[in-house]
């Protein structure tokens, strides 16, 4: 059983709910009209989606070899390791993968963003693999999922090369890791954010006393030096934001303890709802006043519908997941 820790909890929340913000407070019309004019005070919640994504990889950087080290991962658990992921996140994104292809099909005039329907592109969803095969995202947003899914497969393989208690073997697969950051140019990669996923590794290595502090700020520091030369200067204070939470604020509130449980659901669900109630509300509400506040209400809304989804869909499947036991190919 991994050990809850309550921060991490309110990030997840933190960054579902800055995700939310980004797509239902910028909301277009297919002729180019925002919703909220860009003076509206909302806005200064808007354009911060990219700080909930990076929130999202840090902490998945850090939380599931946390997991792996709770449950005394070993190399031969991997294929039960990635049959448990699979079970936990799988069957929530495929409900609302298939909500959007009936969607497309059946109810093509209800949609919030233009798609199509292939079968390799529903394929190439399942597996998130669609830039390797050149496919739209049905939902653009969804590219997050694909990244997500490479680093399962990642630290699954290289988990026990970064615990190694050979110092030289884990020192050298940070510098392979943080050497492979640096040249990769293709952003439908994980090592294109590679810095992002290494300073949550880092941190999880530091928090398990396998580094020590003279370590952690070595390995920090150099991570940060070469994410400057690649990446956009605003991607590191999230990623770093998240170290100095898990590091001295511990935070437990219901509140966060909500928004973290349901932000894999609001994640799925915030768009279709929110962008749907948004949308539909172009023609009769003109008053500036009255649109704040119905976007205001459909970001409620979406959490609500994310809760429900979560009790109906995600949860059960959670259940489950914590079912499967790590087992050995041979076992």
């Amino acid at each position: 059983m991994t050990k809850h820790i309550p921060t991490i909890t309110f990030l997840r929340g933190l960054a579902s709910m800055l995700v939310c913000f980004q797509h239902l407070i910028g909301v277009r019309s297919v002729g180019g009209e925002m919703y909220l004019k860009s003076d509206n005070f909302l806005w200064l919640l808007h354009g911060l989606g990219y700080v909930g994504v990076y929130i999202f990889f840090t902490i998945s950087a850090f939380i599931i070899p946390y997991a792996l080290h709770q449950n005394q991962y070993q190399i031969r658990h991997f294929f039960s390791y990635l049959f448990k992921r699979a079970i936990r996140l799988d069957p929530p994104y495929w409900f609302r993968l298939f909500s959007i292809v009936l969607i497309i099909i059946f109810l093509p005039s209800y949609k919030v963003e233009p798609a199509t329907f292939e079968i390799g592109k529903l394929l190439a969803h399942l597996f998130y693999m669609n830039w390797y095969f050149a496919y739209d995202w049905f939902s653009l947003m969804y590219w997050t999922l694909e990244i997500e899914f490479q680093f399962y497969i990642l630290i699954g393989l290289t988990y026990n090369l970064f615990t190694n208690q050979n110092k030289i073997i884990c020192y050298c697969t940070l510098f392979l890791f943080l050497l492979l950051a640096y040249l990769t140019p293709n952003s439908y990669t994980v090592f294109y954010y590679g810095e992002i996923f290494l300073i949550g590794i880092i941190l999880f290595l530091y928090y398990i006393d396998h580094f020590s502090y003279k370590e952690f700020v070595i390995f920090l520091l150099s991570t940060i030096f070469v994410a400057t030369t690649k990446l956009p200067l605003q991607t590191l204070p999230p990623s770093l934001f998240v170290v100095a939470c898990v590091l001295w604020l511990n935070i437990d509130n219901r509140i966060s303890n909500f928004l973290g449980t349901i932000s894999y659901s609001l994640y799925l669900v915030h768009a279709p709802v929110g962008q749907r109630l948004i949308y539909q509300s172009f023609s009769f509400i003109q008053n500036p006043l009255l649109r704040t506040l119905w976007v205001v209400f459909a970001i409620l809304i979406a959490i609500l519908v994310a809760y429900l989804y979560y009790l109906w869909i995600e949860k059960p499947f959670i259940k489950l997941s914590k079912k499967v036991k790590f087992l050995s190919s041979c076992e």
